[in-house]
């Protein structure tokens, strides 16, 4: 199995092997919800995607996706052990990012190629005072009239001060 249009597991907290979907190579849309993964590596050979949602896996330790992605929908969400998030080839994504009440993430890696956010983009988290990574978009951002919308954290920076480099506290 190489493509299919949508992947949806949800409270499937007993399966701990997902290596059936590890040939997959394009998929619409990836919803993993309240699942025993601890971290994404299963489908590092998903080389498209439309819309990735990543909500309330308690064992997610670690979500790192390698592969360019130019995304429409990018969700991270109430993961309570998630630690890592690391997307380094993301490039675009068509309308909203949100990432939020993760409690464990502390800043974010692997931003540094995203290039454009066609509507909102909310980072909603207790714990991330590092902001580093979005430099480059948030530049874009103030030249597109856009803000991040960040709040709930120990340093909630405006895309103006991430962009002039006082992004983490």
């Amino acid at each position: 199995m190489r493509e299919i249009g949508t992947l949806e597991i949800e409270n499937s907290e007993f399966i701990s092997n997902f290596d059936v979907f590890g040939n997959l190579e394009k998929v619409r849309m990836i919803s993993l919800r309240q699942t025993n993964l601890k971290n994404l590596d299963v489908f590092d050979n998903v080389i498209a995607i439309e819309t990735l949602r990543i909500a309330f896996n308690k064992n997610l330790e670690s979500a790192i996706w390698i592969n360019p992605m130019n995304i429409k929908e990018l969700t991270i969400q109430g993961n309570e052990s998630l630690t890592t998030l690391n997307l380094p080839n993301i490039l675009e994504v068509d309308e909203d990012i949100y990432i939020g009440n993760n409690p464990n993430l502390s800043f974010l890696q692997g931003f540094e190629k995203l290039a454009r956010v066609g509507t909102n983009f909310n980072i909603t988290n207790s714990g991330i005072t590092d902001y580093c990574t979005l430099q480059n978009y948030a530049k874009n951002a103030l030249g597109e009239g856009k803000e991040i919308t960040i709040s709930g954290n120990p340093y909630n920076p405006t895309a103006k001060k991430i962009a002039e480099g006082q992004c983490k506290l």
